[in-house]
């Protein structure tokens, strides 16, 4: 049985996934696995480091314990900044890694700083991580974030739920900004198998940046028209469905 390893983006826990880990579980018949990053969800008493490869080698050990890989490997599967840290660990540790896949992620050279965080989305990315009133932000971030639910109270409130339970700091939050803004890839295509998942309605990241890197890596690209930056909630079980048909078609 594969197993697929699971990493949220930007101030988000592994419980932000909704609904996608059970369409995918369902679809592909492995064993969904999650961690969260440093200073957030489970870990959110911890500091968050300075740079996406030192949040990345901070997961290796829990991520590619012997237990967890099959035939000493895993598949990785990250959103946005998360897509960074899973791109970092297949940099470090190829060898263990199956496939890599990488939705609504941008990184140097391949996205200019204006496709990877929009313009339109300076004035709403402000007030979603300053502002004070916890359901004002989180409301904020799922305004940016989602093009289907934006106005979805219930999902709001689990999101605020979320946030009581294990308060990340927002320094925790300036930092995985900072780590984000300044992360570069290397030139070579990290592993073999890799599948790039953009949206072309996404709000805060341009799908270019998806588009640019797998033309440049040769890797697949698959794009979803209408969902927002959060394609996990948007669209959760197209996003399965893309994932496991690609992976079958290997």
């Amino acid at each position: 049985m594969e197993k697929w390893m699971l990493i949220r983006g930007l101030s988000r826990q592994k419980l932000h996934w909704g609904e996608f880990p059970e369409h995918l579980k369902t679809l592909s018949g492995a064993e969904v696995l999650f961690e969260d990053l440093p200073g957030f969800g489970e870990r959110h008493h911890e500091s968050s480091p300075g740079t996406i490869e030192e949040i990345a080698e901070s997961l290796a050990p829990r991520i590619f314990d012997s237990a967890k890989l099959v035939d000493g490997k895993i598949n990785l599967v990250g959103i946005s900044m998360g897509g960074m840290v899973a791109l970092a660990l297949a940099q470090m540790h190829p060898e263990k890694v199956a496939s890599l896949i990488l939705i609504n992620s941008s990184f140097r050279p391949y996205a200019r700083f204006y496709q990877r965080l929009q313009p339109k989305a300076y004035a709403g990315f402000l007030k979603a991580w300053f502002n004070p009133v916890m359901r004002y932000s989180e409301r904020e971030i799922l305004r940016l974030s989602s093009n289907m639910r934006d106005s979805d109270e219930c999902l709001l409130d689990e999101w605020l739920d979320f946030r009581r339970k294990q308060p990340p700091s927002r320094r925790a939050a300036i930092k995985q900004i900072l780590a984000a803004s300044r992360f570069q890839c290397e030139s070579q295509k990290p592993v073999e198998h890799m599948l790039f998942i953009a949206a072309k309605q996404d709000r805060i990241v341009s799908y270019h940046c998806s588009e640019n890197a797998a033309q440049a890596w040769g890797a697949d690209y698959r794009c979803h028209h209408y969902a927002g930056h959060d394609l996990a909630l948007d669209a959760p079980q197209w996003l399965a469905e893309q994932i496991v048909e690609w992976r079958q078609s290997l």
